[in-house]
């Protein structure tokens, strides 16, 4: 008879699969004084993300797992109506788009997104990175020392989506979009080419253009250093060999921001600057491409963490806020 071990790997049931934790600072532009200090947690579609990445779910590499359609990605869940949200904000799209083709991607030049199927799946398993981030206000009550729990199975919600407060299961039927853009223009004065280098998730509705997500101020910076005095993996000539006894961590930092004129402008064109705030963030995965008009469009926009935090106002407009995320896996 064979005895059965059965293994369960959590990984911290607040840090699915592979993460081990985060660490996310938000300070002041300018002075760097330091506003929030917390940790996130990944939520389904990270999860998903991680979970499809990590495994191969079918040896013939005939049909691969992917993300449930029950999960709708941003580009879905803009599109969506309901009694009280009437209007689709469905994110722009170009008449066509081409895989970018820099560095090694040069592999996919000539690939057609239409008739060329398993090479674009293939693109699209290859290219899905964490690109992007987006702002919202359903991160916490109207005091601070409120701030919301965050469920894995509810995201910065959009328009259509009610705001859903998982400390006491109330869901806000006034409250109707929680997903705060970035940017948001008459059409007649939109962003510039190097702005639209910037911001993403680009929405029209009538003579207003609104930019969702945001991309990070830097690449990301990997680290890779023993845990008790920081020395560098590198410098080490083989780890494995090493007679060091610290264990060692891997970090990923991203540098992001919201800046001074950020996000204003929906309040501005709806409640009013004095409502204006933001209290929860998250991570976004997506897979990008080059479109027609010249333009780099993100797709099947999916958020990976949510990071709630108390109340930062903004209606001042000399306020920004530089957001630092470590990633330790």
């Amino acid at each position: 008879m064979n005895k059965q071990l059965k293994l369960f790997d959590k990984s911290d049931i607040t840090e699915q699969t592979i993460i081990q934790g985060t660490k996310v600072i938000l300070s002041c532009k300018g002075t760097g004084k330091t506003l929030f200090k917390g940790s996130n947690k990944i939520i389904l579609p990270g999860s998903e993300l991680n979970a499809l990445k990590d495994f191969n779910f079918d040896s013939t590499w005939d049909t691969q797992e992917g993300f449930l359609g029950s999960v709708p990605s941003y580009d879905v869940a803009l599109t969506r109506t309901t009694a009280g949200s009437p209007v689709s904000h469905a994110l722009d799209v170009p008449a066509s788009k081409s895989p970018l083709t820099s560095g090694i991607l040069s592999a996919f030049t000539g690939m057609d997104t239409t008739t060329d199927n398993n090479l674009h799946r293939i693109y699209k398993e290859y290219t899905r990175r964490i690109y992007l981030f987006c702002v919202g206000i359903d991160g916490c009550g109207i005091e601070n020392s409120n701030v919301y729990k965050v469920s894995n199975t509810k995201f910065i919600a959009p328009y259509s989506y009610a705001r859903f407060d998982p400390g006491t299961g109330y869901i806000d039927p006034t409250v109707t979009n929680c997903l705060i853009p970035f940017k948001v223009k008459p059409t007649s004065s939109d962003l510039t080419v190097a702005e639209r280098e910037i911001y993403f998730g680009r929405s029209t509705i009538g003579t207003d253009v609104s930019y969702y997500f945001k991309r990070f101020d830097q690449d990301p910076i990997i680290t890779r250093k023993y845990v008790n005095n920081s020395t560098e993996l590198s410098s080490v000539e083989d780890v494995w060999a090493d007679n060091r006894i610290s264990e060692a961590t891997v970090i990923v930092t991203n540098k992001m921001s919201i800046s001074e004129t950020d996000c204003r402008e929906y309040f501005t064109s709806t409640v009013g600057i004095n409502s204006a705030k933001v209290n929860t963030l998250s991570l976004l995965s997506a897979v990008p491409y080059m479109g027609s008009d010249g333009f780099v469009y993100y797709t099947d926009v999916r958020p990976v963490t949510k990071f709630n935090f108390p109340n930062e106002s903004l209606i001042s407009t000399s306020k920004g806020i530089d957001i630092t995320y470590y990633t330790y896996y």
